[in-house]
Parts: structure tokens; C-alpha cells; sequence
């Protein structure tokens, strides 16, 4: 899970009325869409002063490397200690909780917690936004980022992935 945040006021020239914030699952294997293709059209639907497009594009591609370098860490951790771990995370959307507890597989065991999602949500017939808050959730659970465990409907919407 990548969280963005561009304040307009940083930017140059400053533009104080305008912030971009969004949260989102970027799937780094497809390449069909640079970071920058996102900013671009990002700004351009949401009518963004032309500073956006360079800022989001810059905060996405830091938070990529960021993301990256921390799962090379868990991979290389999970490698020493190949017991799973115990995950348990929860997920609210349009008055539906979904939440789940299972024991994770170091590295996810060449599953993702998008996939996960997916295929429970084909099992149970979730909505695309439940099932998107799933991955959210456990993604945020297995990196043990801020908030881990639970996806809200206070969060920003979430794509799922198609």
C-alpha cells in the first residue's frame, strides 16, 4: 500500500487551496503504467494545478523505492526465520466487516495479499470494494505500516486491481 500526500502550498509556485492525497495498491510488476503516467492523469482528473503532476510522480516513485526496500528487508528476515507469523486484520466498507485471522507464510509463500483478497472475495462474492479493502488491510498487516490491520471507510477509496 502506497499513501501519497502533495501539498499545494510546497510546491513552486505555491498553490495553498489544492492538496492531493490518496492511498492506493501499485502492482510494480505491471508496467503498462509509469508513476508518472499515474501523476499525469491524477492531475488531470482532478484538475490539479500543473505542479501536481511532477509532485505526485516524484512522492509515488519515492514511496515505490521505499516500499521496495523495506520488502527486500522482510524477504531477507523471513528468510532467516521461516516459521509464519500470525495475521489478523479487519475491513469496513458501505456498513459491511469483513475480517480474518490466519497464520502468514514468511515472504507470503508466493501469494500476495492482493491475491489473497482476490480469491476470497471470489469464494465469498464480496463486492470489489471489500475485496479491495481486504488486500488493503492485510498488505498494511503483513508491512506492518501505520494503521496495520484495518481498512476503514474513513480510509481513501481503493481501485481494486483488475
Amino acid at each position: 500500500a502506497v499513501r501519497l500526500r502533495v501539498d499545494g502550498a510546497a510546491l513552486s509556485p505555491p498553490h495553498p487551496e489544492a492538496v492531493f492525497e490518496d492511498e492506493l495498491l501499485w502492482n510494480a510488476g505491471d508496467t503498462s503504467l509509469s508513476p508518472s503516467d499515474f501523476a499525469a492523469r491524477a492531475a488531470e482528473e482532478l484538475s490539479l494545478p500543473p505542479p501536481f503532476a511532477a509532485a505526485i510522480a516524484a512522492e509515488l516513485t519515492a514511496q515505490l523505492a521505499a516500499t521496495e526496500k523495506a520488502a527486500r528487508a522482510a524477504a531477507k528476515a523471513a528468510a532467516a526465520d521461516a516459521s509464519p507469523v500470525e495475521v489478523s486484520w479487519q475491513a469496513h466498507r458501505r456498513g459491511l466487516e469483513l475480517s480474518d485471522r490466519l497464520l502468514w507464510p514468511p515472504g507470503g509463500g508466493g501469494l500476495t495479499p492482493e491475491e489473497y483478497a482476490r480469491q476470497m472475495a471470489r469464494e465469498l462474492r464480496l463486492p470489489p470494494d471489500l475485496q479491495a479493502a481486504a488486500a488493503l488491510a492485510l498488505r498494511r498487516e503483513t508491512q506492518g505500516g501505520a494503521g496495520a490491520g484495518t481498512a476503514a471507510e474513513s480510509d481513501p477509496p481503493v481501485r481494486p486491481e483488475r
